[in-house]
């Protein structure tokens, strides 16, 4: 039996909370809750790699849209136990939703890394990383 590619950005799937659509927006919310789900579909860095540099542009307000709060919560419980000023390394940063949380609760020293080079670019523009690298998918630890 094939084991199904899973995309470690999509792991945390389970945080997200059911999306309330508002009047009007029940097409939108619906699209965005597809896209979410054919990305569990993905079955190789290719396709995978082909699907997220398409979403990228879409990507936060989908997610947002939805309900996804890890990033938020993840970066408050990490700020109870570490220094602000301790090194952070996100690795698959995608278009950083993360990197944002982290610095919005006082992280100061965030790198993040990520195999999609548009995902990369999109973060570029919004900000919230010190610095950011695009990995290599087989070797993916400089």
């Amino acid at each position: 039996m094939a084991t199904r590619y899973r995309p470690a950005s999509v792991r945390s799937a389970a945080f997200l909370a059911p999306a309330v659509p508002s009047e009007g927006d029940e097409e939108e919310a619906n699209v965005s809750e597809d896209y979410l789900r054919r990305v569990y579909d993905l079955q190789d860095q290719a396709s995978t790699d082909a699907y997220y540099t398409e979403w990228a542009a879409t990507y936060d307000d989908e997610l947002t849209r939805n309900g996804y709060r890890a990033p938020a919560r993840c970066a408050e419980a990490l700020a109870r136990f570490v220094a602000l000023d301790a090194p952070i390394l996100d690795v698959g940063c995608g278009t950083g939703i993360s990197g944002r949380a982290l610095a919005a609760v006082g992280f100061t020293i965030v790198d993040g890394q990520d195999v999609n080079v548009e995902m990369l670019e999109q973060d570029r523009r919004l900000g919230g990383y010190r610095e950011l690298r695009v990995n290599d998918v087989d070797d993916p630890y400089p």
